[in-house]
């Protein structure tokens, strides 16, 4: 096998470093005395180990084989495991977006126990990951670190929203600056604190105050009947951001407050 000077063989062979001419079998292969390679359970096993889970280059440790697949710009940068998630993961924006469901105003949190499936952000945008016609970022937890992260995907399929094929860093525990707007500079306090029942209690505040009322007639009373009209409405065209007026602000804070139906979360999980 090592004669042929095919680097295929190195899924199943690696040289003796103590003599160069021998073959080693890797780990948990058992061949046959003919040389053949029966698909037993072990076989299997290890094949998938020497074969799929072979890394990205960007994250290849001393002797290991890099693999590079996809699309990645200017050169392949994807791993199998990576190679495939984009599509999944893919599937799954596409199905939040059918469902449009929202608890409070706002979508369910995607879960994905990253590092348990082997994925990884940064792979999978250098792919080129599509978010279909909504293409502002989607937020998700990681569920695979303790306390769980939040992360972002970009949509970089092609060059729409500027990431043509290339990862998207998000800044940890970025603080978004005072706004000028005393109530929405509570909620943003609140939301970066974590703490979800004092947003909601800014969020409500609002909602009775005339200027909530502006916003959205009737106030908490209609609850009922705009949960339903909301559940018909699409989804919104771009999410707010650091930059976005106080006026905005108030407008997302209105919508974030609009009860829907309880749904189950959906998650990525093994």
């Amino acid at each position: 096998m090592l004669d042929t000077r095919n680097d295929r063989v190195l899924d199943f062979i690696r040289r003796d470093p103590a003599d160069p001419s021998k073959a080693i079998i890797n780990p948990g292969l058992t061949f046959n005395p003919d040389g053949s390679l029966s698909p037993t359970p072990a076989n299997i096993a290890a094949m998938g180990r020497h074969y799929f889970d072979r890394p990205s280059h960007l994250y290849a440790q001393a002797g290991q084989r890099p693999v590079a697949l996809g699309e990645g710009r200017p050169t392949p940068t994807a791993d199998y495991t990576n190679y495939y998630g984009t599509w999944a993961l893919e599937r799954i924006v596409a199905a939040e977006d059918r469902a449009n469901v929202r608890i409070q105003g706002a979508r369910p949190q995607i879960a994905i126990d990253m590092a348990g499936l082997g994925l990884k952000e940064d792979l999978i945008e250098r792919e080129g990951l599509d978010l279909g016609a909504n293409r502002s970022p989607r937020p998700y937890l990681d569920t695979s670190r303790t306390p769980a992260v939040r992360g972002r995907f970009h949509h970089t399929q092609d060059g729409s929203m500027g990431h043509d094929h290339r990862h998207v860093p998000v800044a940890d525990h970025a603080r978004i600056g005072a706004s000028g707007d005393a109530v929405v500079d509570a909620w943003i306090d609140a939301l970066q604190a974590r703490d979800d029942a004092a947003a909601r209690a800014v969020q409500r505040a609002f909602l009775r105050s005339e200027a909530g009322q502006q916003l959205w007639p009737g106030g908490l009373d209609g609850a009922p009947r705009r949960a339903q009209e909301a559940q018909a409405l699409p989804p919104p065209a771009a999410e707010w951001s650091p930059d976005a007026p106080a006026t905005q602000a108030r407008h997302v804070m209105a919508e974030f407050a609009q009860p829907a139906p309880q749904a189950p979360h959906h998650a990525m999980e093994r």
